[in-house]
Formats: C-alpha cells, sequence, structure tokens
C-alpha cells in the first residue's frame, strides 16, 4: 500500500496497538503471577476505519483501488471499500 501511494497522497492507518498482550511460556505450572508482555494489539471492531486514503488528483483513482483490494485480501475480518461520497448520501 505505502509503494503505490509513495509522495502522490496521503496514508493513515489509524488503528494504533494500545492493548497489551501477556503470554506465559509453554510447560510453565499454573500460578506465580501473570506472564511476560508478548505483544502490542488493536482490537478491531466492527465499522471501524482501518486504512484512510487521501489524494489530490482522481487520475490515481484507479491505482488506488487495486492496491486497496490487495491489502483486502490480507487482513483477516471482512472489509469493504468506502468512498467518501457514500458519508454524504
Amino acid at each position: 500500500m505505502r509503494r503505490v501511494v509513495k509522495k502522490r497522497g496521503l496514508l493513515k492507518i489509524p488503528a494504533y496497538p494500545y492493548s497489551a498482550r501477556t503470554a506465559k511460556p509453554s510447560e510453565v505450572r499454573m500460578g506465580k503471577g501473570k506472564g511476560k508482555l508478548s505483544a502490542w494489539v488493536s482490537p478491531i471492531v466492527s465499522g471501524r476505519l482501518l486504512i484512510y486514503v487521501n489524494f489530490a488528483s482522481l487520475k490515481y483513482l484507479p491505482l488506488v483501488k487495486g492496491a486497496l483490494r490487495r491489502t483486502m485480501h490480507r487482513l483477516s475480518p471482512a472489509v469493504r471499500l468506502l468512498w467518501l461520497r457514500d458519508f454524504y448520501k
């Protein structure tokens, strides 16, 4: 996605990881406190904006659509594209 956008437009990913995920190593007995920090996660709920792309010119629209469709196939939840004109109907 970033390769396509480059300096032609603005790409924002507002899903920032703010929740810590902890895990204990495998084959460890119960008790003795919480496990070590394993990763930072960003909970994604339905209706959340994942990727925001802004372009000054409409001539890049087919290029952006193709890049967003390729990005959608890599994401695990069901994703759909919304265009700015969809918000004003």
